[in-house]
């Protein structure tokens, strides 16, 4: 699909006919946009031509064209922007085909805004055919995307790329930190969230997009992945605040795991804001959080048997009958009893379960143990009830 050839076109000037007559004496053609700062002029043999390149598209632009009809229409120019608007981003060229649309995508993040498009040349229905015959998908409104960047960040981008005042936020955040959250893996397609930071604004829905209308001061934001994101204290507060208990703490323990932020930090911001709503509740998620969780599972297999009142030791560790150390999600060391989580994810492949049932049977030869006990995701998450009263029949049991 090609777009088609930009031609300037030869208008009356906006400065008189003295100076129409100057430039006809000049062989050269008045500007379309005789006004603007940000004109390119390009010469070809003995033509010289006056074209308009809209502010901080590019340094330099080549323009195919035909001029006076004496060249061919394939022959190009180079052009030099002048003017105070200046950038240095890769040349553009009115005119471009959709392999040559794709590659410039691909020089500016891999996206290309309609206003882009159509100042190179294309139509609407040339836009639309990139859609339909070349699986050029809309990630948000305003913007195209070619097939070959189709990922998790680019509807990111593209909105940020029409409301630039907008930061991922909230659960979209958390993941742009590479932090785990607590949710089923049959239902991660997540709808992105963005903190607009706009005081009084109702409007600006934006499609497929969960918008937050929360104050944001700039400190409280970072860029990550080119994509404008709150900072870590920033999204832990939120979340805090936001989320139900258990998905808090769950995101609460492998922050602090992974040292992305310490318990008195934390706290402290979280303090900063008393009149937020639902401080309280991120304060409260924050005394139950725990470094030594290893796995948003074990978080919240640890938060429903602390809810039942059984409080095992978490990470424990054990000597098996071979002498060697194994540690075990949560020990009941006066009965003897570990309880193990094995996450949705991390054990499927042939690999990982041989090395699963191997430290099972290692396990069971401990003289530390008398039972272990093995549950699911789907044991701990769909089946809260009968996860803690399995533990606490064994206790009772091994009492």
């Amino acid at each position: 699909m090609d777009c088609p050839r930009f031609t300037p076109r030869s208008e009356p000037s906006s400065h008189g006919k003295a100076s129409g007559a100057q430039t006809a004496a000049s062989g050269r053609r008045p500007s379309p946009h005789p006004d603007s700062s940000s004109d390119v002029r390009a010469c070809s043999r003995s033509t010289t031509i006056v074209g308009h390149v809209a502010p901080g598209m590019a340094e330099l632009v080549r323009l195919r064209l035909t001029a006076n009809n004496k060249e061919p229409a394939t022959a190009w120019h180079s052009f030099t922007l002048t003017g105070s608007n200046r950038s240095h981003q890769p040349s553009v060229t009115p005119g471009m085909n959709e392999p040559e649309l794709r590659r410039y995508a691909a020089h500016h993040g891999g996206l290309l805004t309609t206003s882009t498009a159509l100042a190179l040349g294309c139509t609407r229905n040339q836009l639309r055919a990139l859609v339909r015959e070349h699986g050029w998908t809309h990630p948000a409104r305003g913007t195209l995307a070619p097939p070959s960047e189709q990922t998790a960040n680019l509807s990111l981008r593209a909105v940020q790329e029409v409301r630039p005042y907008l930061a991922a936020s909230h659960r979209t955040a958390a993941r742009l930190h590479g932090l785990p959250l607590l949710t089923d893996p049959s239902t991660r397609s997540l709808k992105p969230e963005l903190t607009d930071p706009r005081p009084g604004r109702t409007g600006s829905r934006v499609t497929g997009v969960q918008i937050h209308r929360l104050p944001l001061p700039e400190h409280d934001v970072v860029s990550l992945n080119g994509i404008r994101t709150t900072g870590i204290l920033r999204t832990l507060a939120d979340l805090a605040r936001s989320e139900p208990r258990n998905s808090a703490v769950a995101l609460l323990d492998a922050a602090l795991h992974e040292r992305r932020c310490s318990r008195e930090d934390l706290g402290d911001y979280l303090r900063t804001a008393p009149g937020r709503r639902s401080t309280t509740a991120a304060v409260t998620a924050l005394t139950l959080a725990d470094a030594l969780a290893e796995s948003p599972l074990e978080s919240l297999a640890r938060l429903l048997m602390h809810d039942a009142g059984l409080h095992p030791r978490p990470q424990a560790e054990v000597t098996t009958a071979q002498g060697s150390v194994r540690r075990v999600d949560f020990l009941f060391e006066p009965q003897g009893l570990a309880v193990e989580t094995d996450g949705a994810e991390h054990h499927w492949s042939p690999a990982g379960q041989q090395r699963d049932l191997r430290r099972f049977n290692e396990l069971a030869t401990s003289p530390d143990l008398r039972a272990v006990l093995r549950f699911s995701w789907n044991d701990v998450v769909h089946h809260p009830h009968a996860f803690v009263t399995t533990v606490a029949r064994h206790l009772a049991e091994l009492s």
